[in-house]
């Protein structure tokens, strides 16, 4: 069995914001297929949800505030 608490396991914090960059950082053009509907590269959904964080912050909503998604299991779900 392998040791899972090595140095080489704790690059990144488990963090949801972690689960993009350290990707984006590694592997920008990688493709990202979701259910075989929709085909983009970790650099595209980066530039997606920066443009999604700029519209929240023109309507005012600030650091704290509650933002409710409802979706599917989708694309669109993932970048929010």
């Amino acid at each position: 069995m392998s040791d899972i608490t090595g140095p080489q396991y704790n690059k990144f914090p488990l963090l949801i914001k972690e689960m993009l960059h350290a990707p984006l950082r590694v592997f920008p053009d990688q493709e990202i297929v979701y259910s075989n509907q929709r085909r983009f590269q970790y650099k595209d959904l980066y530039c997606r949800i920066t443009k999604l964080s700029g519209l929240l912050s023109r309507l005012k909503v600030e650091l704290g505030q509650t933002v409710a998604v409802m979706d599917w299991d989708s694309h669109r779900y993932l970048e929010c």
